[in-house]
């Protein structure tokens, strides 16, 4: 019976202690109804990372005009302006359309329903290196091929992009009027009327091959009328008014000169 109490009352001094050091170690700022949960698992947030500001450049270089089938360089150049090494990830643009080589592997986004082709280059710049990465453009016909901005985005979640750009395509003239040159486009090569498929739908006496029928105005034949087509005007017989117009002159007559009305 001794052992009894004796383990009782050591139980209870045990719990006692324990609720002292839990006591201890509240806050004192807890509000009034807090009630303390047991077993709860304390986890160590840490402090906030703060984010690193770091500064690069990047830079579109293309030629303001190019022609038809001969290949232009598109170059993005990249500089590492920050006092450390960057993980950095380059993107530009696909424009569809157009013949690329030495260009990357393009990678498909869908964007609102749209698919867009990305070209990217990552690659780790030390600290005060120039990258530049470069592909070619053979375009087709004469045209303006316009860029959208480019970016260089790095790990610490900055991003720096280079200005829109455009290129004009223009006709080479050589008085051949060549693949995917137009009346529109190129003029001195290709007249009026040439065969260019595109209807210039102007009326200079040569019909235009790549018109229908009915939007060249030189093959437009004027309409004719024949005697059968004609309608014929209805001969109006005279009224009563004009039945009577003889009469009344006559009448007047021979008032005036006195002359019998025959």
């Amino acid at each position: 019976m001794r052992l009894m109490v004796l383990f009782v009352l050591l139980v209870l001094a045990a719990n006692v202690c324990a609720t002292g050091a839990d006591v201890g170690n509240t806050p004192k700022d807890l509000p009034k109804d807090a009630v303390p949960i047991e077993n709860a698992t304390i986890v160590n947030m840490g402090k906030r990372q703060e984010r690193v500001s770091s500064q690069m450049s990047i830079t579109r270089i293309i030629p303001k005009t190019a022609y038809p089938g001969e290949p232009f360089e598109v170059a993005l150049i990249v500089k590492n302006l920050h006092n450390g090494p960057l993980e950095t990830l380059t993107i530009d643009v696909k424009r569809p359309g157009h013949k690329y080589t030495n260009a990357p592997e393009a990678e498909l986004m869908r964007y609102e329903g749209l698919n867009i082709y990305l070209l990217k280059w990552e690659e780790t710049i030390e600290a005060g290196e120039t990258k530049k990465y470069s592909y070619t453009i053979s375009p087709s016909k004469p045209q303006t091929i316009t860029f959208p901005v480019a970016t260089v985005s790095d790990e610490h979640g900055n991003q720096f992009e280079t200005a829109p750009a455009r290129i004009d395509i223009i006709c080479r003239s050589n008085g051949a009027c060549d693949k995917g040159e137009t009346y529109i486009n190129c003029p001195d090569d290709c007249p009026t009327g040439s065969k260019d498929d595109a209807c210039d739908g102007v009326k200079d006496g040569r019909v235009d091959p790549d018109c229908e029928a009915d939007a060249e105005p030189d093959s437009i034949k004027p309409t004719t009328t024949t005697m059968a087509d004609r309608v014929p005007i209805k001969k109006e017989e005279p009224g009563m008014c004009n039945a009577l117009v003889l009469p009344i002159l006559s009448l007047i007559f021979a008032v005036i000169f006195r002359k019998p009305i025959l």
